[in-house]
């Protein structure tokens, strides 16, 4: 490749193609379809207004009302309803809980048919033609909870009408508020004096149920085994299980640890190793109370302790008197006896107890506490039984006294249901129903549909989204490259340099009296900006190479005039502006024009070399500039793709690898004709030549597979035409068959 950053560059590649990349450049579609996006929103913008014009306008007219209870006072205060009277009666519970009931009743058919029948509604010119206006009063009409977005929760109804006619609104809007006025003047005028003694007979019946309930209660109570605290009953035998089943648990526990104790111990005496002060100490850890520990600590003499006070006395008066001292005397000659009476009483017991009677001992009390405990829990199990089965024959009580609460609760909570919808029924009796208070009036209907704004707005967007669609199609349609970042994606090869469109009108100025033609900026106009793309290509080469493996480079393109020749006649000066002997080749048999930009007779050439009609040495012509050489094509041959791709044709690349520093051979459009497939494997690299202006991405990428699949090495692409339009019309030739 030519240097690390190309490396990178196709490593790049890879993983965004792995990612699937690369994308659609949506930013990049509007601008470069700018015009189309453009077209869209006025289109859009034009479609909006002729519809804002064309479609019949719908005016609205709109009332507030407050539905509130007849009547005020306050009989029931808030603790014995669950709605204080009080609330109820300044409309806040009317608002909060009853409003959608008046809602519905608003737009039922019962109120808009009185109103159609009452106001005549079905001659009004917003209905003229329809058999009954019902059906489209009652798409139109719209009734909300609420006063707009300011009062969203205010405890007001909002109704409104949409027609085609604005006087025609607000005659609707009234004649409903006015009809909805009478209907509640005439269903809220009395209460039902029926309903009143059916309900006060069910309070009766229930009254009775609850007494009669009581009474079998309290005699279930006498009746039943158990014990009473307070309401609940309790069953005496569970409780008894509680405290069996938790001294069971106790002893189980006990018997555990003692089983471990004497397991400890048999295993101790079974090791022979283990002498006499590690058993005792052994019994003295597994000794369960202060008794046990207090019966085994006894059994060591405490001739021990006695003889202390001895040795600490006789060791105070050493301090005092000397050791000739009569007292002195007398304490170590009591103490010679003591320890003598010690060693003494050590052996008798030694003989008289051997070492493992303590242990025997301690190990039977052990297995009797064992068997003791087993013996408790077997009497428990026994207990437990019994006592489980007594239980068993109380859960029937216990079941009963459930029911019986779980009946007089429910009595109870329908009694007080009825209680207080009797006293419901008796406010609504003695204040009234609702009362419908217009808070604003219908006016005449204002237009809400359609609106300018609106129909800019939808027009605008919707055109821009087909302005952009259609844009996004062209652009995915369109098979060119727009820049070079995008071939370098596209083909994976690293960008060698950007080639500026060539001023060829400046350049003529510099090449009057040169026998190079303009197009060789390299020579003509060495500081230019062109002429430095150019070094930037020989510069990858150098870098690429470090002037050792490639020598012999190819130049070609997928397209004609992509600008292949261009840029081997500049990379070839460049080169050997820089000191390296270079000679140019043109293989390009087709249409052969490398001779005459540099002003050379084509006579013979590379052709006449291949079929041994010419020397190789008489071929080879100096050009104008310093250090390169220049070897034409001659006499154009019927079978240009077999020379190139003879055995004579490779010998030859051999030999002139040999002669030069750097080889250029400059070739035919890959796509064109086969002959640059045939060059690529001979050579050490192969520069690709795209003009963004024309190649596409199709026949760029073909031209970089057909190279690949011979094997020939693409150090990468060169990209003319960048930053214009202009083309290179005598410089790039057409018509390869």
């Amino acid at each position: 490749m030519i240097s690390q950053s190309s490396t990178t560059d196709e490593e790049q590649f890879a993983m965004q193609h792995a990612q699937g990349e690369p994308g659609i450049d949506y930013l990049g579609v509007l601008f470069r379809r700018k015009w189309l996006v453009f077209i869209g929103l006025m289109v859009g913008l034009g479609l909006g207004t002729l519809y804002f014009f064309q479609v019949p306008p719908k005016y609205q007219s709109t009332a507030q009302l407050h539905v509130t209870s007849r009547g005020s006072g306050s009989v029931y205060s808030s603790g014995q309803m669950r709605t204080g009277y009080d609330e109820y009666m300044s409309g806040y519970y009317v608002s909060r809980y009853v409003l959608p009931t008046h809602a519905v009743l608003l737009k039922s058919p019962l109120i808009l048919g009185r109103a159609i029948r009452n106001y005549s509604l079905e001659s009004l010119p917003s209905f003229a033609g329809e058999e009954s206006p019902s059906y489209t009063i009652t798409q139109g009409l719209n009734v909300s909870i609420g006063a707009g977005k300011e009062a969203k929760d205010a405890n007001v109804l909002t109704i409104s009408f949409a027609g085609r006619d604005p006087y025609d609104c607000q005659k609707v809007v009234q004649a409903v508020i006015s009809t909805y006025q009478d209907y509640l003047g005439e269903t809220y005028q009395s209460v039902s004096q029926e309903t009143v003694q059916l309900i006060t007979q069910a309070k009766d019946d229930l009254d009775l149920q609850l007494l009669d309930l009581g009474q079998k209660y309290n005699k279930f109570r006498e009746e039943a085994p158990l014990l009473w605290r307070g309401e609940n009953g309790e069953n005496i035998h569970a409780v008894k299980l509680h405290n069996i089943e938790a001294a069971r648990s106790k002893l189980v526990v006990q018997r555990v640890e003692g089983i471990a104790r004497i397991e400890a111990l048999e295993q101790s005496l079974k090791e022979a190793k283990v002498s006499k002060q590690a058993l005792e100490l052994m019994v003295k850890r597994l000794a369960k109370t202060s008794w046990e520990f207090g019966a085994l600590e006894g059994q060591q003499s405490n001739w021990e302790q006695q003889l202390l006070p001895l040795q600490i006395e006789r060791e105070a008066l050493l301090g005092t008197y000397g050791a000739s001292h009569p007292r002195i005397k007398e304490l170590e000659k009591r103490i010679q006896m003591t320890e003598e009476f010690i060693t003494s009483r050590k052996e008798e017991i030694a003989r008289s107890q051997p070492q493992a009677d303590l242990l025997e001992v301690y190990l039977q009390s052990l297995k009797q506490e064992v068997a003791e405990i087993e013996y408790q829990r077997q009497s428990l199990d026994k207990l437990y039984n019994e006592e489980y089965n007594e239980a068993k024959k109380l859960e029937v009580y216990e079941t009963a006294n459930r029911k019986w609460r779980e009946d007089i609760e429910r009595a109870k909570s329908m009694f007080n249901t009825v209680i207080q919808r009797l006293a419901e029924i008796n406010l609504v009796k003695d204040y009234g129903g609702y009362v419908c208070n217009v808070l604003t009036h219908p006016s005449p209907g204002w237009q809400i549909e359609p609106k300018m704004w609106v129909c800019l707005s939808i027009g605008c967007m919707l055109g821009l989204l087909c302005g952009y669609g259609l844009g996004l199609l062209v652009d995915v349609a369109d098979q060119s490259f727009r820049s070079a970042d995008e071939i370098r994606l596209q083909l994976g090869l690293p960008v060698v340099a950007h080639i500026p469109v060539l001023d060829l009108d400046r350049a003529e100025q510099f090449s009057k009296n040169s026998p190079i033609e303009p197009s060789v900026v390299t020579c003509h106009r060495p500081k230019s900006r062109e002429a430095e793309a150019f070094r930037r290509v020989r510069t990858s080469l150098y870098f690429s190479t470090n002037g050792q493996d490639t020598k012999v480079i190819q130049v070609t393109s997928p397209d004609p005039s992509d600008g292949k020749t261009t840029l081997s006649t500049n990379l070839s000066v460049s080169i050997a502006q820089s000191g390296k002997k270079v000679l140019l080749i043109d293989a390009d048999f087709r249409r052969p024009k490398v001779h005459r930009i540099f002003g050379i007779k084509s006579d013979v050439g590379i052709s006449q070399v291949i079929t041994n009609e010419a020397e190789l040495s008489a071929c080879i012509k100096p050009t104008a500039v310093e250090n390169l050489d220049l070897l034409p094509c001659g006499a154009r041959p019927h079978n240009p793709a077999e020379l190139l791709s003879s055995k004579r044709f490779r010998d030859l690349l051999a030999e002139l690898r040999e002669m030069y520093d750097f080889v250029i051979v400059d070739t035919p459009p890959v796509l064109a004709v086969t002959d640059p497939a045939a060059v690529a494997p001979c050579v050490d690299g192969v520069f690709v030549a795209i003009r963004l202006s024309k190649s596409g991405k199709p026949n760029a990428n073909r031209a970089i597979e057909q190279l690949k699949a011979v094997g020939g090495n693409v150090l990468g692409v060169v990209v003319n035409g960048v930053g214009g339009e202009r083309r290179y019309g005598a410089y790039g030739g057409s018509g390869y068959g």
